[in-house]
């Protein structure tokens, strides 16, 4: 018996519709990639420039995590609410202690928070292992430039840069960098690897 050519279309149209959230997700997980790698990135270049975050940056992740959280797991499960949550206290106090301890601006501190939010407690490892890695390169080098100086820092760098202020003989690091990387490389392996693989 022959099936009408108009029943085969709505079976085939119902099969795709319940495809649909599985087709969503790996789409969505790269959107939120980008979206957050590059305000990262963005806050990075802003701390290297000019040794400040803006407020804008760390909001911008603060709004991602909101709106992950209200999406249907179906759609996109790399956000959810309560790890994110824990993640996100679990850091924030952390980096709240080294900035009353004036070992953290406060502009690196929210944004180490809004990161963790999106990471998650179960990825906070890679964050924080990545972020510390980056952070303590970035305070050798800083200690480096005391004695070779001359060797290792530009000739002529903007005063309002991190170099330029290295030069100038103030003891800063920029762990924006630091933190955007290891904000980055947890991202990634939450967001895109397992689509890789």
């Amino acid at each position: 018996m022959k099936t009408h050519p108009r029943v085969g279309w709505v079976f085939f149209f119902k099969r795709e519709l319940y495809r649909l959230p599985v087709m969503l997700n790996p789409v969505f997980s790269v959107l939120f990639f980008f979206t957050a790698a590059g305000l990262l990135v963005a806050s990075a270049r802003s701390d290297w420039k000019g040794m400040t975050i803006p407020n804008e940056y760390s909001l911008g992740l603060v709004a991602l995590f909101v709106f992950g959280s209200i999406l249907p797991n179906a759609i996109f499960s790399g956000v959810t609410f309560l790890p994110g949550l824990i993640g996100g206290a679990l850091v924030f106090l952390v980096t709240m202690i080294l900035y009353v301890g004036r070992a953290m601006g406060g502009g690196d501190t929210k944004m180490a928070g809004a990161v963790s939010l999106l990471v998650g407690i179960g990825h906070i490892d890679i964050f924080l292992l990545v972020m510390a890695f980056s952070g303590g390169f970035l305070a050798i080098y800083a200690l480096l430039t005391r004695k070779y100086g001359r060797f290792i820092l530009p000739k002529n760098p903007k005063p309002e840069t991190w170099l330029g202020q290295l030069k100038d003989g103030q003891n800063k690091v920029p762990y924006g960098l630091a933190i955007a990387t290891g904000g980055v490389a947890a991202l990634f392996a939450k967001w895109i690897l397992p689509h890789l693989s």
